[in-house]
């Protein structure tokens, strides 16, 4: 099914009027800030340009998978309880209490969860590290009671681009399975950060930029930048069943696409996606492990070639997993 427009949409016009103001922000020097969680390598912003451009990017998500954002066969009722993990803004979070109305719908984030939109009442957020912390030590936003139990606490699990934060993929698959209740299921939205051209062929090896940035993140800091395809596997090793794998295309072509889901996500991303990487690129080498590695002037050259290589191309695009699967009933 072909993917839909959504900057027509009434709802979000809020979210893409404030586009000049991110894009304008990042390349005036904005002073950035980041998660004071010192055990995260989360490489990425936490402040309101960032909470901008994640809100604009969940809306262009949903319209590349045609406004299907969850995949799971979760049945709605009033004793299921979710978790959207590093939920950002909550937009997510948001979504999913919609979807689920009947449903009690948690949202865990390194940094407080911003107000950006009007409370529901069957949502709430906390701030914790999903990889260092029981949900027993996340801390409530609203100073309300936590969580007593640790361990089998949700029927769902959810979590989207925690690609530049997780350092050990296996170890978080096998959080979510202990997290779930026997019977629930978990989600992951996440990127193979190859490139392709448009025959499908690998373009991205020689990129000086990347490889440096993949030794960086990958080898110092144990994160992955295949993570997206490899979810399955670790599901698998976790000890999940039912597992599915659902593929987007993450178009770097805004112009020759004839889809509006596809075309819009490629547009936005050849304007905004250059300025995030810039900033990544500095905060990886430049903070935590992967600290003093590169000098300054290293620096300024990965982040020129890297906007000539995400310049817009023909067939130019990475792949967006969605991968889901089921803990076993009957499994502790």
């Amino acid at each position: 099914m072909a993917a839909t427009s959504v900057l027509n949409e009434p709802a979000y016009a809020h979210v893409f009027d404030q586009k000049e103001d991110v894009i304008s922000a990042a390349k005036n020097g904005l002073s950035w800030t980041y998660h004071a969680d010192k055990d995260a390598q989360y490489v990425l912003p936490n402040n309101s340009p960032e909470h901008i451009r994640l809100e604009q990017q969940a809306v262009l998500l949903s319209g590349l998978m045609n406004h299907r954002i969850f995949h799971a066969p979760v049945k709605d009722g009033p004793h299921l309880q979710c978790l959207d993990i590093g939920c950002g803004t909550g937009i997510v979070t948001d979504t999913m209490a919609t979807t689920l109305p009947q449903a009690q719908c948690f949202g865990v984030d390194l940094s407080p969860v911003p107000n950006m939109r009007a409370p529901k009442p069957n949502v709430r957020f906390f701030q914790g590290n999903v990889g260092t912390q029981p949900p027993s030590q996340w801390i409530p936003n609203d100073r309300e009671s936590g969580f007593e139990r640790d361990h089998e606490v949700f029927d769902y699990v959810f979590s989207r681009l925690l690609i530049f934060g997780v350092t050990d993929w296996p170890a978080y698959i096998r959080t979510q399975f202990d997290l779930l209740k026997p019977g629930g299921w978990a989600e992951v939205h996440d990127c193979d950060w190859t490139y392709f051209n448009e025959a499908e062929e690998v373009i991205s090896d020689e990129w000086s930029w990347l490889q440096t940035l993949h030794s960086i993140c990958e080898g110092e800091k144990g994160m992955d930048f295949q993570c997206g395809r490899k979810v399955a596997q670790w599901m698998e090793q976790a000890g999940f069943r039912d597992i599915q794998v659902f593929k987007y295309k993450w178009s770097y072509d805004p112009l020759s696409t004839q889809e509006p889901g596809v075309r819009e996500f490629g547009e936005w991303q050849v304007r905004w996606q250059p300025e995030m990487i810039n900033t990544m690129i500095e905060r990886s080498v430049t903070s935590g492990h992967g600290a003093g590695m590169v000098e300054h002037n290293a620096i300024v050259r990965m982040q020129d070639e890297m906007r000539k290589c995400l310049a817009p191309e023909k067939g130019k695009h990475i792949w967006f997993y969605v991968t889901i699967g089921q803990k076993p009933p009957g499994v502790a």
